[in-house]
């Protein structure tokens, strides 16, 4: 935010004496126009510059041609209120509506038409969304915030399964949703913060970067699912101890670079082992191996969306930034 205030006041004070260098008429509009022109990313920034310009463009012919026509009164002005609006809004270059107007109230004021006076009104809009791109091609890069936020999701994940780790060792007890609930403000943060990138930075990182909170979503998703299911597992012996153990090692392999490749194989060792287990004899019993098959394959399919992950972006990614190195 200080480096936006601090280009709007450069940027507006540099149009204003470039316009007056030039001996334009009314320089302040330049400055007026840089002020309007200073947007939050590159991207946007050149998108609206653009509709700007043409946005003038339009305004100043369709204001030339009405006031040559009609002369230079109040009703005049508003027949070019009247035609120019709603073709602005049409033509979707109704960012450039107000300071556009403003460059024809000029002709207006005047009551000119001259070839000179219509230069004099493009070069404004010009220098002034002109300086405002220039100040503005400078923009900080989030890397260090997505790194940062990264780090935190994958806490914040490591946190839940070793939650849902502990609760599977208890045998008893709620999970509450505190910690998912602030999972859920880090991957709308990460997300953000990869837009602002993806508009200013245009590199391969900030597709990996999507693709990547993407995959950390879906799991989220998952583990809202598993916690919800754990609140109503209810089971002792040897299949809690396994379990626990299950979704601890997937907490300990949680981590960016990791395949989680090897997870997945233990995983489905793990429903195999309980397939050759008995038949359960009684209801209940069948009811609490559903659960626990239920949970297995929701954990698996948590590991496989980070196995997909790995193999679709990861792989080539990192072997690109290893060659960098």
């Amino acid at each position: 935010m200080k480096l936006k205030i601090a280009k709007v006041i450069v940027s507006a004070f540099v149009a204003l004496l470039v316009a007056q260098a030039l001996n334009l008429t009314t320089p302040s509009a330049a400055a007026i126009i840089a002020i309007l022109s200073v947007m939050d990313t590159k991207k946007v920034s050149l998108a609206a510059t653009g509709q700007r310009l043409a946005a003038a463009v339009l305004a100043l012919v369709i204001g030339m041609g009405i006031f040559a026509v009609f002369g230079f009164d109040v009703t005049s002005f508003g027949l070019y209120l009247l035609c120019y609006i709603p073709l602005a809004y049409l033509l979707k270059v109704d960012i450039g509506v107000a300071p556009s107007t403003v460059l024809v109230i000029h002709l207006w004021t005047q009551q000119q038409l001259t070839f000179s006076l219509f230069v004099n009104e493009l070069l404004l809009v010009t220098i002034g969304a002109g300086v405002a791109i220039l100040l503005n091609w400078y923009m900080p890069s989030y890397r260090q915030e997505i790194e940062r936020v990264r780090e935190e999701i994958e806490d914040k994940m490591r946190e839940v399964l070793l939650k849902m780790s502990g609760f599977l060792t208890i045998g008893n007890g709620r999970n509450d949703g505190e910690v998912l609930q602030l999972l859920k403000e880090k991957l709308s943060e990460a997300r953000e913060y990869v837009r602002l990138e993806e508009e200013n930075h245009l590199t391969k990182e900030v597709t990996y970067d999507y693709q990547y909170f993407e995959m950390r979503r879906d799991q989220s998703k998952l583990l809202e699912i598993m916690a919800a299911n754990l609140n109503e597992f209810c089971w002792d012996g040897e299949e809690m101890a396994i379990l626990s153990g299950m979704f601890k090692q997937t907490a300990q392999q949680l981590a960016e670079q990791n395949t989680a490749s090897q997870l997945i194989d233990d995983i489905e060792d793990l429903l195999e082992h309980f397939r050759e287990r008995p038949l359960p004899q009684t209801r209940c019993d069948f009811e609490k191996r559903a659960q626990l098959y239920q949970l297995l394959r929701d954990l698996k399919r948590f590991v496989q969306l980070k196995v997909d992950f790995f193999q679709m972006y990861g792989v080539h990614y990192f072997k690109k930034v290893g060659e960098k190195e």
